[in-house]
C-alpha cells in the first residue's frame, strides 16, 4: 500500500496484544495557504521509515511520537512522548535495536539493553530527526 494514496481503510478502533512500541506519526501536505495534515499509526520501525521513504514535494514530517510501554520507559504505564531522534543499531552479534530519544532527552532502547551492551552497540543510522528550532515550535515547554 502506498502511503500517500487514496487506498486507506479507517478503522474506530484498534487492538493491540504486543506490549511492543508502536508510533504515531503527523505529517503536513499541500501548500502553506492550503496546508493539511494526516496522522498514520505505524506499529514498527520498518513501516515508519517506508513513509518517511515516500515522502514528496510539499509533504512533510510535522510529529513523530513514540507510545512506549513501561517495560521500556520504567514509568509503571505506557507513555505517548514526542521524539527528537529515531535511530537504528547493530548489537554485537547483529541484532537491530531501537533508540528513541524524546524531546525532554529520555533515552528508551528496543529491545531493552544492559549499559555494557549499549556501550557495544554500532551502526547507527539515523531514521528521523526533528531539529532544535522545530522542538521550539512545537509548543512544548518542558523541552
Amino acid at each position: 500500500m502506498r502511503v500517500f494514496s487514496s487506498d486507506h481503510y479507517y478503522w474506530k478502533m484498534v487492538e493491540r496484544d504486543a506490549a511492543t512500541p508502536w508510533f504515531y506519526l503527523t505529517i503536513q501536505y499541500g501548500d502553506k495557504g492550503n496546508a493539511r495534515e494526516k496522522s498514520f499509526m505505524p506499529d514498527d520501525h520498518i513501516l515508519v521509515e517506508q513513509i518517511l521513504s515516500q515522502q514528496q514535494k510539499g509533504v512533510k514530517v510535522v510529529d513523530l511520537q513514540a507510545m512506549t510501554p513501561s517495560t521500556i520507559n520504567r514509568q509503571g504505564r505506557w507513555l505517548m512522548e514526542p521524539l527528537s531522534q529515531l535511530e537504528l543499531a547493530e548489537t554485537a552479534r547483529g541484532e537491530t535495536v531501537q533508540i528513541y530519544t524524546t524531546i525532554y532527552s529520555q533515552v528508551y532502547f528496543y529491545p531493552s539493553l544492559s549499559q555494557s551492551a549499549i556501550k557495544k552497540l554500532r551502526a547507527r543510522r539515523m531514521l528521523y530527526k526533528r531539529t532544535a528550532d522545530e522542538i521550539r515550535k512545537s509548543g512544548d515547554e518542558r523541552a
